[in-house]
Formats: structure tokens, C-alpha cells, sequence
């Protein structure tokens, strides 16, 4: 966490991309819109984006959270991926 417009979204997909032999399986960016007048990125939303972007087609992503979250704790099993999450209000 720091102060918004210092440069750590722009760092982190810097060096993402620096160390991208680091993550043989990808690299993942969700935008939380955290601090956005329209307000932050519901947790399922971002999940829902996230399986999507693993490849898990719309009509099987479940729309309980608990369930999308242990969803895409099962993809990323046994995968090395850099997910950056950008925006966040709170470490919470």
C-alpha cells in the first residue's frame, strides 16, 4: 500500500514483464477500482474476471463468492502466475 499516483501498478507490470520467465503460465492484472467515484470492484466481480481470464467459461463461474474464490484457488493449483491486483482500498 501507498499513496495513490507514486508508480506501483506501473512498477509492479514492469518488472512483471522483466520477470516473466519467472511465471511460465501467465500473468493475470485485475483492476479494483478501489479508490474510483463509481466505486470498488465487488469481490466476485474481480473473481469472475480472473476465471475468466484462466479460461473457465461464463455459464460455469459461480456467483457465490466462496465458491468463485475456492474456484480460482483450484486453477491456480500447481501453476506459477503473477496476479497483480491494482487499486485495492484496503490490504483487507
Amino acid at each position: 500500500m501507498g499513496p495513490a499516483g507514486v508508480g506501483k501498478s506501473a512498477l509492479a507490470v514492469h518488472w512483471g514483464h522483466t520477470a516473466a520467465d519467472r511465471f511460465p503460465d501467465g500473468q493475470l492484472f485485475v483492476a479494483l477500482y478501489g479508490f474510483s467515484t463509481t466505486g470498488p470492484t465487488e469481490p466476485v466481480d474481480a473473481l469472475t474476471r480472473l476465471l475468466r481470464a484462466l479460461g473457465m467459461p461464463a455459464g460455469r463461474i459461480p456467483t457465490d463468492v466462496d465458491e468463485a474464490a475456492a474456484r480460482y484457488g483450484s486453477m491456480l493449483a500447481g501453476r506459477r502466475m503473477l496476479v497483480v491486483p491494482d487499486g485495492a482500498r484496503s490490504a483487507s
